[in-house]
């Protein structure tokens, strides 16, 4: 398996101006244990940012664009990415890009995780902005 360090390469979790939590897929790992490992990291990147303020709501934006035609369909993986859209401080969670086998495997996790309502499609980051910002 790939370092961590490598791994990263595939991934990035930062906070924008705007306050909202991005999470971008820059590549996708196709070795199991290593998306396994992926998942692992963004889960400890985005929980060190939300830890931060306990009474903070976040929004989030997953930028999954850059990926193309990839997608992470590995079952362990996809528990990780069902822990953190299921965390209570997560409120409102905005998707780019995509092809249909991610948007199927995303749509079942925010839904898994009782946030299906809460998600929401985009083709540009402006319109996905805009609506994070929508109560």
């Amino acid at each position: 398996m790939k370092s961590d360090k490598e791994l990263r390469k595939c991934f990035e979790v930062t906070m924008d101006n705007n306050g909202i939590l991005c999470l971008t897929f820059l590549d996708e790992e196709k070795d199991p244990d290593g998306s396994v490992r992926v998942a692992e990291l963004i889960k400890n990147d985005a929980l060190a940012i939300i830890d931060q303020d306990a009474k903070k709501q976040y929004k989030v934006i997953v930028d999954l664009a850059p990926m193309g035609t990839g997608g992470f369909t590995n079952s362990r993986a996809r528990n990780k990415y069902i822990e953190i859209s299921e965390h209570k401080q997560i409120t409102k969670i905005g998707i780019l890009g995509g092809n249909i086998l991610i948007r199927t495997t995303v749509g079942l996790i925010f839904k898994a995780a009782g946030k299906g309502n809460a998600m929401k499609w985009f083709t540009n980051k402006t319109k996905a902005v805009k609506w994070l910002g929508e109560n």
